[in-house]
């Protein structure tokens, strides 16, 4: 489980459709994939930019207890992202040494092959 920042705890599942948000108490929110636009974890957050179809594009941070738990899930979403936006797998870049951040990318198989 996790935290909105406002210290509301809430389940959060990676599926076929999206990613999607259930507090405790209150309705399940869904964030398909074509809304998300980046995603990315720092120290104990999981945040993820969104474009919803009718309005601003929105940032929605979630607070794990660990930041283990934050990279994985990390992970997690975005190679379920990629598996079902991608045509092909992202290559590696030539150039990787004067990029920062993380190597970590889908390699595998897409929904579309």
């Amino acid at each position: 489980g996790c935290m909105t920042e406002e210290g509301v705890k809430m389940l959060l599942s990676v599926s076929h459709r999206g990613l999607e948000k259930q507090p405790e108490s209150g309705d399940v929110v869904l964030y398909t994939w074509p809304e998300v636009t980046k995603m990315f974890h720092k120290k104990k957050r999981f945040i993820i930019k969104t474009l919803p179809p009718e309005g601003a594009p929105q940032l929605v941070s979630f607070l794990f207890n660990q930041r283990r738990a934050a990279k994985e899930v990390w992970k997690m979403v975005l190679e379920q992202h990629d598996f079902f936006r991608l045509e092909f797998p992202l290559q590696p870049s030539k150039l990787a040494f004067l990029k920062l951040g993380s190597k970590f990318r889908y390699s595998g198989r897409t929904q579309y092959q």
